[in-house]
């Protein structure tokens, strides 16, 4: 009888989440939110790369840190373009990296409307308050990563030290890079989380938004793994747009991560109501 029902939860659930993708026209949405996601993204890099090195952390290791989940394109894209961009002078607290904030927290303040959607409420906060709350995910957001980079290089260093000690040095690479990869997965969830239960204009408990936060997480991964895999030994799009083949790879990484994060966002959605709906049946 109990796995009946739940049977039955689940098709329902899964009914729901495909007629919401059609209803809000995620497909469309992701467009958006990618468009938005391209014109935050150098001035989101560049507040990243004045940050880390007051973490002791250089660009090069910041770049082989991201290599690892982004397309070798993007990290290319971004090497060229930010190549020059600080001097030895610059400053964390200089107006010209302070002013890449706004621009940066673009994308956060698109997907807040996305979230506003998928839980069919109104925007009533003021204009000042949305746009200073997407500033402060995003910077949030910015830390997150650089502490994420920061621990993992850190803690390499510290456990390969252990392994040498106890002998097990040849197997450190194997061991670590499944840790690493882990702790980066769980650090990504917990973005997730927040930009989900902070972004909508509701008011939502963490339980209530971890379920999508998992989902987004486990699929933007999966999702970049096997773009990766089909642009290293299938895409061949140079030979069809030529120099714009690199823009064309990473807008369609940003339209994965986007459609990602949407769908992750509609899952709390509907968990969300059914959760609502169980108790008004009480």
């Amino acid at each position: 009888m109990g796995s009946r029902k739940q049977n039955r939860e689940a098709r329902r659930f899964i009914q729901l989440l495909v007629r919401r993708i059609f209803e809000d026209h995620t497909v469309d949405l992701a467009a958006t939110l990618a468009f938005y996601f391209l014109l935050s993204l150098f001035p989101l890099i560049i507040f990243l790369f004045a940050i880390i090195p007051y973490l002791g952390l250089s660009s090069e290791q910041l770049l082989h840190f991201l290599a690892a989940y982004l397309p070798a394109e993007l990290i290319s894209l971004i090497h060229q373009n930010l190549n020059g961009v600080f001097t030895k002078s610059g400053s964390l607290l200089s107006f010209g990296v302070i002013a890449t904030i706004w621009p940066a927290s673009n994308a956060v303040n698109a997907l807040i409307r996305t979230l506003n959607r998928a839980y069919r409420v109104e925007e009533s906060r003021s204009f000042l308050m949305t746009r200073f709350m997407a500033m402060g995910l995003t910077v949030a957001m910015v830390f997150a990563m650089a502490m994420t980079l920061a621990i993992n290089v850190v803690s390499a260093a510290w456990v390969l030290v252990l392994f040498r000690y106890i002998g097990l040095s040849d197997t450190f690479a194997a061991i670590w890079s499944t840790v690493s990869t882990l702790v980066t997965f769980i650090v990504i969830i917990i973005i997730f989380a927040f930009l989900y239960r902070l972004g909508p204009n509701m008011r939502l408990k963490w339980g209530e938004v971890m379920i999508g936060s998992v989902v987004a997480g486990a699929g933007w991964q999966i999702a970049s793994y096997a773009f990766s895999f089909y642009v290293a030994h299938f895409g061949n799009f140079s030979s069809t747009y030529g120099t714009l083949g690199g823009i064309i790879i990473l807008m369609l990484w940003f339209y994965m991560t986007a459609l990602t994060i949407i769908i992750g966002g509609q899952v709390n959605a509907i968990v969300h109501f059914l959760y609502a709906e169980d108790k008004n049946d009480y």
